[in-house]
């Protein structure tokens, strides 16, 4: 179930990112950051994973 909450969020991101607006999402605080961490580890992991390609190049 969470890995599904993290690909749906993930979607999210990347249909926002080619929109070039951010998506707010409701809900607790505590909700909110979890959010905060997940956006900020898909980030990390794109970045990552860019840096290999380019390195694989």
């Amino acid at each position: 179930m969470a890995e599904d909450l993290v690909r749906e969020r993930e979607t999210e991101l990347r249909s926002a990112a080619a929109r070039g607006k951010r998506v707010r999402r409701e809900g607790t605080r505590r909700q909110r950051l979890g959010w905060v961490l997940v956006e900020a580890g898909l980030r990390l992991m794109t970045d990552n994973g860019a840096v290999a390609a380019r390195r694989a190049a």
